[in-house]
């Protein structure tokens, strides 16, 4: 029941995100990123600085890409496309509004590595499990999650921004919440990078959904662990 009311909420906040969301009107709704966060990632940008926003299935992520795009971030967005094509191009039409790409995760791969080769900005939901992958502890039980974030970070220097969106209690009201912050100069002296990269995101997104864990889509991908070279995307 809790999975399908997560539904509704999202598919719900789509369809006023379409009328509503503007750079203009983001103060009004929610969703403006706090600094010094928000000076950081613009700052990054303009150095052509690579930079991996990462979050979890939570609270109305499907807005993401609108948000970031009207903060003046310009990302590109991990996704996976819906079966229902002509919904998903409904979709589409409304995370990509604010000038934010979107990469189907099929495409993942072969792009994230162009873009932050780049120096550019990549958002993905990084909450999936791994059979092969690096070991640890998420909301209490033991796991394994895919190394591709923290290889990607570790070689291309990447900015690493842990947040995600929570619903208030008014209805279409938002906060973005950012729960870490770190560069390369954080592991450039230990001597696993992609552990330490990857530990830390994960210990992030756990504080994310314990700050309110009813608005975190349990019922998700985690129980159907991917081999780990395996991007992550969204259902």
């Amino acid at each position: 029941m809790l999975f399908r009311s997560h539904r509704a909420w999202n598919l719900t906040d789509l369809m006023l995100a379409r009328r509503r969301i503007r750079p203009a009107t983001l103060p009004r709704y929610g969703g403006v990123i706090p600094e010094p966060y928000l000076g950081l990632l613009l700052a990054a940008q303009r150095q052509r600085h690579p930079v991996m926003l990462l979050t979890a299935y939570y609270g109305p992520f499907d807005l993401l890409p609108l948000f970031l795009g009207c903060n003046g971030l310009r990302a590109s967005v991990v996704y996976r496309p819906h079966a229902n094509p002509d919904f998903d191009a409904y979709r589409r039409s409304i995370r990509a509004a604010s000038g934010c790409e979107l990469i189907p995760v099929s495409q993942a791969l072969v792009r994230l590595p162009e873009i932050l080769g780049a120096g550019g900005t990549v958002a993905i939901l990084a909450d999936h499990a791994a059979v092969h992958g690096v070991p640890v502890t998420f909301l209490g039980l033991p796991t394994a999650v895919p190394r591709t974030v923290g290889l990607l970070a570790a070689r291309y220097g990447a900015v690493v921004t842990v947040a995600g969106i929570r619903r208030q209690a008014t209805p279409f009201r938002f906060e973005l919440a950012v729960v870490d912050f770190f560069e390369p100069s954080a592991w450039s002296h230990v001597a696993d990078p992609v552990t330490y990269i990857t530990q830390r995101y994960v210990a992030a997104l756990e504080q994310l959904v314990l700050g309110d864990p009813t608005q975190y889509l349990w019922a998700h991908t985690r129980g159907r662990p991917k081999p780990s070279d395996q991007p992550a995307g969204e259902p």
